[in-house]
């Protein structure tokens, strides 16, 4: 509920909050429909990918709330170790202990440095099946935010690396270049070291994301 309404607040199209129990664990939310990248084919994916962009550029330019927990280094290695942990033995792999040790000592390493530039809001499931086409909409306000309830303050590749390398479509190859462009046009206009920063961080929040994910579905 509170990053419901923080994002209605900062201009983003939430749904609204008509009426919630928190000791119950209740909240009765506004309806955004089921027009998804993974639902609907008959979406403009260039449209639709340019307003996703638009979205997380306003998204970036407002300073995260204090509430949010940090996405740090040990939070990263966590979320990892479902790759050694589940997805390597249904692969028929096992791990030794000291392994799982290097394994978690890498990405909180890669985790922490991430941590280092500025931190913005990160949604963290900011892809095809979380993100609702409203055809009434204008601007940015056509891309319906839901299932945020999990977001954290962290390095603002990630829902980029979400958007871009998305698990559960395939995303062409000329809309993830047109849209990585726009962000970082956008972003960083023709700051060649930015981009450059901003593609490795995104690579690595990639890697880890997919990581992660390669173990939540086994």
């Amino acid at each position: 509920a509170d990053m419901v309404t923080w994002l209605r607040d900062s201009s983003l199209a939430a749904p609204q909050l008509y009426g919630l129990d928190r000791v119950a664990g209740f909240a009765l939310l506004e309806d955004f429909g089921d027009r998804t990248l993974a639902a609907d084919e008959r979406l403009d994916k260039r449209v639709f990918y340019f307003e996703a962009v638009e979205t997380l550029l306003h998204l970036h330019r407002q300073d995260a709330p204090d509430f949010l927990p940090a996405y740090d280094g040990p939070v990263q290695a966590i979320e990892t170790s479902l790759f050694t942990d589940w997805y390597l033995p249904y692969c028929g792999v096992t791990p030794s202990d000291a392994a799982k040790a290097e394994w978690y000592a890498i990405w909180q390493k890669l985790g922490d440095r991430l941590k280092a530039d500025e931190p913005v809001t990160v949604l963290r499931d900011y892809h095809s099946v979380n993100l609702i086409w409203r055809d009434h909409a204008q601007a940015r306000h056509r891309i319906g935010l839901i299932d945020v309830q999990d977001a954290l303050k962290g390095h603002a590749a990630y829902d980029l690396a979400s958007l871009v390398y998305d698990a559960r479509i395939d995303v062409a190859e000329h809309h993830r270049d047109a849209a990585l462009n726009h962000y970082l046009t956008q972003r960083f206009g023709d700051d060649q070291k930015a981009h450059d920063d901003f593609n490795a961080a995104l690579a690595v929040c990639a890697m880890q994301r997919n990581l992660k994910i390669a173990g939540i579905f086994i």
